[in-house]
């Protein structure tokens, strides 16, 4: 998603909670001529989601287009889950997605095109 976004002209911030997966991320738009950053934060937390979006904007002046797809995946059955792996997925894979979304709408200079592609279960 993020190469497509790049290749469209879109300058992209690369979020997540592992900084050198981040950083290769950024290292391969770059080598496509693409304005890219990293931003390392854990996105089931409120103030990181804040914190993205005002990285954003202080980077490039506005956000324009939000892509949730944070996701995380338990590999069995959902019913063989232990309650806090069951937190840990909706928290990754839902709540970080309504969190996100309500920042732009409240802090950007422009509205957002939020779209939305979390993990299913």
């Amino acid at each position: 998603m993020a190469i497509g976004l790049a290749e469209a002209g879109a300058a992209v911030l690369v979020a997540g909670r592992d900084a050198g997966k981040c950083a290769a991320a950024v290292a391969e738009l770059e080598a496509l001529g693409a304005r890219a950053a990293p931003f390392i934060g854990d996105l089931t937390e409120a103030d990181a989601c804040a914190a993205m979006i005002e990285a954003a904007q202080d980077r490039w002046g506005r956000l324009d287009i939000l892509a949730n797809n944070a996701g995380i995946n338990i590999r069995r059955e959902p019913e063989e889950y232990a309650l806090d792996e069951w937190h840990a997925v909706l928290a990754t894979n839902l709540t970080s997605a309504w969190v996100c979304c309500r920042w732009p709408i409240r802090r950007c200079n422009a509205p957002a095109a939020a779209r939305s592609s979390t993990s299913a279960l």
